[in-house]
């Protein structure tokens, strides 16, 4: 059976209004999701729960270092289970405790960066006062 050009038009505006309609109804299911999701509302300074630190020890464990309500509670995360570990009492003061990760880095690859050239330095003053 052969179509005409009308029913080619036909099937075509049918396929195209689905494939719109299912992505109007993609895009609103996605910003339903993004509106409603807890992390979202907890990164706020609103929120009472703020994540202050985390540590990775393997990809998938780790432990967290969690601000509740001016409580901070130090948490051990596996893909089987949440445990608390610490809990720590008073004010939380970012100040006092340095963040080492990633000036410890910096430091370490500007050393390991210096260094061949250090060495270079140092060979080329030799040579001069031979």
């Amino acid at each position: 059976m052969m179509m005409t050009s009308g029913d080619i038009w036909l099937a075509f505006l049918k396929t195209a209004g689905t494939l719109l309609l299912v992505i109007a109804v993609l895009v609103i299911f996605l910003r339903l999701i993004r509106r409603f999701s807890s992390s979202s509302g907890s990164q706020g300074k609103t929120g009472h729960i703020r994540v202050l630190s985390v540590h990775h020890f393997s990809p998938k464990e780790k432990v967290v270092l969690l601000d509740v309500m001016d409580r901070r509670i130090l948490i051990g995360v596996t893909p089987s289970r949440i445990s608390a570990i610490s809990t720590f009492e008073g004010p939380w003061d970012e100040e006092a405790v340095p963040d080492t990760s990633a000036a410890g880095f910096r430091d370490i690859f500007s050393k390991a960066l210096t260094r061949p050239f250090q060495r270079r330095a140092g060979e080329a003053m030799e040579e001069d006062e031979r």
